[in-house]
């Protein structure tokens, strides 16, 4: 048990063995704590907010007495004060069949690190995909005011609904989804990943190969465009699968690919789950990767280069796509004019598998 947690309301009481563990937990409020280091609770208020007018140093020293005292600000009390819960909402799909959503994770990682450099808390809500059917469970975090915005992954219909009660009450949200484009409320680098699974199609070309084929994941119509515009002549002769969410369901699209197309030889997956799953599933029909058939995934996730063999794949700035998320959404929860920061770039990353 800590400090913080007690003057943040995230406990609503102790039970101590003795008067010196009570000490310890007696909460210091702001006037408490301005008067012990001989300042304005406003000049607290200002250090801990980053708001107003405040030297750099008086910062400094305000924050590392804060750390001696064991002083934390009260986010309640300064939400109740600012109207504004410095809280943040990350809500993602949750789909039952699906291996661990690594790319998500990744992306998750920069919009943490970006929440924790503005001061900001981050809830994250996984939502399973019968929730669609009871929007109310997802409209609590509008109606109750708990977060100033939120972030959503992937458009879907629960997200529409409430997107639609976010935009009623005028919360603040964007949208990351890659299939749409760019807009005030949307974060996309559909146009990059498109280019570079051009790129794909073009290497494949370039290596020899001459029968491809492309395992679909969810909402990769821009991936599959990309990669059949640089096949060329070759795309008339492209297969395509279905695959689905996980490792086994791209092991079986291979095993349905093959049979119906023995020839094939290179295989585009729209994530990097299912190219290694379309690896597995090419090794266990003895065919020999990249020599016989050659594999391309797009994420370039951090398992990616450890896979055995390595893949080849799409790198997409995850992190950084994180990052800039939360900052075009604090930009407006801030009501300020968004900045033209250019959007990241993909690549192609070539590697053991093809």
């Amino acid at each position: 048990m800590n400090q913080r947690a007690f003057d943040n309301g995230i406990v609503h009481g102790i039970v101590c063995v003795n008067d010196s563990a009570i000490d310890g937990f007696r909460a210091m409020n702001i006037k408490t704590f301005a008067a012990r280091i001989g300042v304005s609770t406003a000049t607290v208020s200002r250090a801990f907010s980053n708001k107003g007018r405040i030297s750099t140093a008086t910062r400094a020293r305000v924050r590392e007495q804060a750390r001696r005292l064991g002083y934390f600000p009260n986010r309640q009390a300064r939400s109740m004060v600012r109207g504004k819960t410095d809280a943040l909402a990350l809500l993602y799909d949750t789909p039952q069949e699906a291996d661990s959503d690594y790319y998500l994770a990744e992306v998750s990682y920069g919009i943490a690190h970006a929440a924790a450099q503005s001061n900001m808390l981050l809830q994250m809500h996984a939502v399973a995909c019968d929730t669609a059917q009871y929007p109310e469970c997802i409209a609590d975090l509008v109606h109750t005011g708990s977060v100033d915005g939120f972030l959503v992954y992937l458009r879907t219909a629960w997200a529409a609904a409430l997107i639609q009660k976010a935009e009623e009450q005028n919360i603040p949200y964007l949208i990351l989804d890659n299939t749409l484009e760019t807009s005030k409320n949307v974060l996309s680098i559909g146009d990059a990943i498109e280019n570079a699974c051009q790129q794909a199609g073009a290497y494949f070309r370039r290596i020899g190969k001459t029968y491809p084929a492309f395992v679909h994941g969810i909402h990769d119509d821009r991936k599959l465009n990309g990669f059949a515009t640089g096949l060329g002549n070759l795309r008339s002769k492209m297969v395509r699968d279905p695959g689905g969410v996980s490792f086994e369901h791209a092991r079986r699209a291979v095993e349905r690919i093959l049979e119906a197309s023995p020839e094939t030889d290179a295989v585009m997956c729209g994530n990097d789950v299912l190219a290694m799953g379309a690896i597995r599933g090419a090794l266990d029909r003895g065919l020999r990767v990249p020599d016989d058939i050659a594999v391309i995934g797009c994420d370039d996730l951090a398992l990616a280069r450890y896979s055995n063999p390595a893949l080849t794949t799409i790198r997409l700035p995850k992190a950084s796509l994180g990052e800039l998320a939360v900052k075009r959404l604090l930009n407006m929860i801030g009501d300020e004019s968004l900045t033209s920061s250019p959007l990241p770039q993909c690549e192609l990353i070539l590697r053991e598998s093809a």
